[in-house]
């Protein structure tokens, strides 16, 4: 890949593309996480009248 650097950048962009796909995977987790999390604390802590 050094030779070419149009392959380097292709490489990179994949690269590049890859972590934002695998943050994207974990932000939907976490969002999900607390969903649940806050649905279980509503559970264990009903609200009074």
């Amino acid at each position: 890949m050094k030779d070419d650097p149009e392959k380097a950048a292709i490489a990179l962009e994949r690269s590049k593309d890859r972590r934002i796909e695998d943050l994207e995977r974990q932000v939907r987790f976490l969002e999900m996480r607390l969903t649940y999390l806050k649905k279980l604390k509503a559970l264990a802590h009903p609200v009074k009248k």
